[in-house]
């Protein structure tokens, strides 16, 4: 979509030994196509009721499998996304981690398309609970 600015704007940031914290945001249209490449491992959840589920691809692997992108969701690094979600004001706290620690994190080789789209959908009620802690210090 032309003329959609995706830079998120920074609400709060909070540097920690290996990466950094922030809360951010963006403001939408109502239905949003995107496509991303990010260049830091950045682990996000989405916070309610300014959040927005999300079918997802990854247009240099497989452009024509989509999946469920959830609320609580990582981006690997070089790695393009691309999707449809609901638009609106979306607000997301997110950990970025370096590249030290995102390599270490993550591991060296290239990873599968259903790793991938794994990391599109997390359900582990202990990093759930880690984000929210972490906004709840905003």
């Amino acid at each position: 979509m032309e003329g959609i600015d995706f830079t998120a704007k920074v609400i709060e940031s909070c540097h920690v030994p290996g990466g950094r914290f922030e809360l951010v945001e963006w403001h939408w249209p109502d239905i949003v196509s995107f496509e991303r490449t990010e260049h830091q491992l950045m682990l996000e959840m989405s916070l309610p009721p300014m959040s927005a589920d999300a079918s997802a691809y990854f247009p240099d692997i497989a452009p024509d499998r989509r999946c469920f992108m959830g609320a609580l969701f990582v981006r690997h690094p070089g790695i393009a996304i691309g999707g449809r979600s609901e638009g609106r004001q979306i607000r997301v706290i997110r950990c970025l981690f370096d590249d030290k620690h995102g390599r270490a994190i993550m591991g060296e080789g290239e990873p599968s398309l259903p790793f991938l789209q794994g990391l599109l959908n997390i359900r582990n009620d202990a990093l759930r609970s880690l984000m929210r802690l972490t906004h709840r210090e905003y």
